[in-house]
């Protein structure tokens, strides 16, 4: 698993890119490989969408199997899948009420479950009801 901070500088040549870098090759051998960071790539809140993140980060994660993303920010629950990567908005904490954020999945609500085996990562979206909200498998 990967942290990165999205408030600083993560573009090609900077102290933390080049860390990002050196780290996926590292993990290039490891089953699973999951990074996360605040401000998503794809949000359905269009002011949400950091376009710098698609830009530098996105082809790293392409050329390194990252399997999902994880990201916040936007105050709800969204997953999109881009280029054989998830990306998965998990900001449901309580800003919705400020913001009023909307997704197909209607989950501002949420927490999000990840269940992981050998061969087998699933991820499951929670409405603070228990209804599910999503659900998928990333199989090896």
């Amino acid at each position: 698993m990967i942290g990165l901070d999205s408030t600083s500088d993560y573009s090609p040549g900077s102290e933390q890119y080049r860390w990002l870098v050196a780290d996926l090759e590292a993990a290039r051998d490891m089953r699973w490989k999951v990074v996360y960071f605040h401000h998503p790539p794809y949000s359905p809140t269009p002011e949400d969408n950091t376009y710098s993140v698609r830009q530098h980060l996105s082809p790293l994660f392409e050329k390194y199997g990252v399997d999902i993303v994880f990201s916040g920010h936007s105050h709800l629950y969204d997953h999109y899948f881009v280029n054989g990567v998830h990306y998965v908005v998990t900001g449901g904490g309580g800003g919705w009420t400020l913001t009023h954020e909307t997704s197909k999945y209607n989950a501002p609500f949420h927490y999000t479950r990840v269940t992981v085996s050998p061969n087998e990562l699933v991820v499951e979206a929670i409405k603070v009801g228990g209804e599910l909200a999503d659900r998928f498998a990333i199989r090896k």
